[in-house]
């Protein structure tokens, strides 16, 4: 039997969406919009879910990478403290699960990450 102050687990990310507040922008797929050899693209993890996004995904990623990281001429890309652009607020969720970079679907739910980010926000 657990003791009552001891905390459950944590099994999945319902509910959640720390880790989403603070990326800015889906993870990995950046590479498909600068100057990078296509041998390397087509090596990247994201390149197969990529490539199934619909075309509507492809050009709001293409503008939010352009308006970002290239009209905008960020000099510290780190400092970037925005939720990504796929976060939906209201509800914590993915607004394009089926098509999130790998980045997102290895992240293990209630590593020492995980936990970091929930605290930060207020999660746990």
């Amino acid at each position: 039997m657990q003791a009552e102050n001891t905390p459950l687990p944590i099994l999945d990310c319902n509910d959640c969406g720390a880790c989403c507040t603070h990326i800015g922008t889906p993870p990995g797929f950046a590479m498909f919009f600068g100057a990078w050899p296509q041998r390397e693209i087509e090596q990247s993890p994201d390149w197969e879910i990529f490539r199934s996004m619909p075309a509507k995904l492809k050009t709001e990623l293409r503008r939010y990478y352009h308006g970002v990281f290239v009209s905008k001429m960020i000099v510290d890309r780190t400092s970037i403290e925005t939720p990504c652009l796929w976060y939906n607020e209201a509800t914590r969720k993915c607004r394009n699960y089926e098509h999130r970079p790998t980045t997102c679907r290895e992240f293990r739910v209630g590593c020492e990450g995980c936990m970091t980010h929930r605290a930060r926000m207020g999660v746990i």
